[in-house]
């Protein structure tokens, strides 16, 4: 991602998941970007049978299982909003910076942050079965570390600030549970030290960041839920904190939400494990979700937000399924039962009107049935068409350099005429090589350790190097310093 003055970078500030993409490099003898779409669906569908086979664990019926993965697939039902009140509303209610991502966009933008947040959902299944097996708390708590330290290896984001954040909700539940401490100190300790060991290399990195004067990484910010209206005043301040909870995750969860929220609250399991589960998953849920309101990253954008409600959007969907399935069933294990009785039918309905308007939503994502003819227009054909021979170009690259040497395309070429985003696209389809400079966001994320104004001095060494007359100095300094060996 970044070589400054021709050194490397030892280590990102995340690695975990992209160290086990690494190993399936290794053993595969692939190039990285199969490696990593094989990881990408490797992590989808652990996450997803995981929670679904939880799902089953916790209500008994193997159709929970079934439940949450049709609900894992329900899309965001903000995106109905500007056909039904059209592109102004659309701003004003949902904008793209307001909504969440729910859990199928989650995995496929950033399966290492959802890595970190199965990792936390298991931590909280490993606690609630260890209370219960005292004989095993040194097993449990040597497991427990390791589970922690990975989380906060894959994202340092979901698996370290959020776990630190909802860290007193998850004590104050296990005070509620009047478990006795002196048994659990020791065990504690051993858990902590395993996490801080196999952490080791993520605090270096994070560590070595540069002097806390270039800004903080994390600011306490009201999350702006509207653009109705902004957080000028009191009154309006405290409706953006109420539409948080009643507009922006209903819009972002659609029926797991409500439904989720509803069980984790009110149902009533019979087995002890499941109680102490029910108690942190609402314990994580409710702090995460205030984490996520008042808590933003001011890097480049509130990514920490964004994918830090993943946790919470795990455990709402685990209880949201639970809650399907047993609408069909007896209400033993329900607080409400009597509410439950006599408004069963009406509940049913709402909730599949939910999910079919979820589906719905997706089968519009995904743009089934897919209209007729070409969607690119010729201009984006032809960039297209030209991005292919980019293969080419790399091609020729690995006959002149080794396979340590540096190589530096265009950052700037490609960056938003073929994703949706300004990707580094030719770099990741086609590259077997490292470079100098990737394009600012990879550079802010990963080069940690560097202020903001040696990344943008190297931005524009670079782009000094792709123009119709470069500069001789551009290119000696490209060759000498930055020790690149081909353009």
């Amino acid at each position: 991602f970044y070589a400054p003055d021709g050194e490397r970078i030892p280590l990102i500030y995340y690695y975990a998941w992209h160290f086990l993409g690494a190993q399936i490099k290794s053993l595969s003898c692939v190039t990285a970007w199969p490696a990593q779409v094989a990881l990408s669906w490797m992590t989808s569908f652990s996450i997803v049978l995981f929670l679904a086979a939880l799902a089953v664990r916790i209500s008994g019926k193997v159709a929970a299982g079934y439940a949450l993965i049709l609900m894992a697939t329900l899309g965001r039902l903000a995106i109905l909003v500007p056909h039904f009140m059209g592109p102004r509303w659309d701003y004003l209610l949902s904008s793209s910076l307001a909504i969440l991502d729910n859990l199928y966009v989650q995995l496929s933008w950033a399966p290492q942050h959802m890595f970190a947040a199965l990792s936390s959902v298991m931590l909280l299944v490993l606690i609630s079965r260890a209370l219960l097996a005292p004989q095993l708390r040194w097993c449990y708590a040597t497991v427990a570390g390791m589970i922690a330290a990975i989380g906060f290896g894959a994202s340092v984001w979901v698996g370290g600030v959020l776990l630190v954040l909802t860290l007193p909700a998850i004590l104050l539940a296990l005070w509620r549970l009047r478990i006795d401490y002196a048994r659990w100190w020791a065990p504690l300790l051993l858990a902590m030290g395993v996490c801080v060991v196999f952490a080791l290399p993520v605090l270096s990195a994070v560590t070595s960041g540069p002097d806390i004067s270039s800004g903080f990484p994390l600011a306490f910010k009201l999350y702006h839920a509207t653009n109705l209206f902004e957080q000028e005043t009191l009154p309006r301040t405290i409706a953006h904190v109420a539409l948080f909870w009643l507009q922006v995750l209903p819009l972002s969860f659609g029926v797991v939400y409500i439904l989720g929220l509803f069980a984790v609250f009110f149902y009533a399991p019979q087995e002890q494990e499941t109680k102490i589960f029910r108690l942190l998953s609402m314990a994580v849920i409710i702090t995460g979700l205030l984490a996520v309101q008042w808590v933003q990253s001011v890097i480049m954008n509130n990514d920490f937000g964004w994918r830090s409600v993943a946790v919470p959007g795990m455990l709402l969907l685990i209880w949201a399924a639970v809650a399907l399935i047993d609408m069909y069933h007896s209400f033993a294990c329900w607080h409400c039962k009597l509410f439950l009785l006599r408004c069963r039918s009406a509940l049913v309905a709402l909730i599949w009107m939910g999910i079919g308007v979820g589906l719905m939503v997706t089968l519009g994502i995904v743009g089934w049935p897919r209209p007729p003819g070409n969607l690119l227009t010729p201009e984006q054909l032809a960039w297209h068409q030209d991005l292919y021979h980019q293969r080419e170009a790399w091609s020729a690259v690995r006959e002149h350099t080794s396979p340590g040497d540096l190589v530096q395309n265009n950052s700037d070429i490609y960056a938003t005429v073929i994703t949706a985003w300004a990707g580094p696209v030719s770099v990741a389809l086609f590259a077997d090589r490292p470079v100098a400079y990737t394009d600012p966001e990879s550079v802010n994320v990963f080069a940690h350790p560097y202020t903001k104004e040696q990344k943008d001095m190297q931005k524009a060494a670079v782009q000094a190097l792709f123009v119709a007359q470069p500069e001789p100095d551009a290119l000696l300094y490209a060759r000498d310093t930055l020790r690149i060996k081909a353009l």
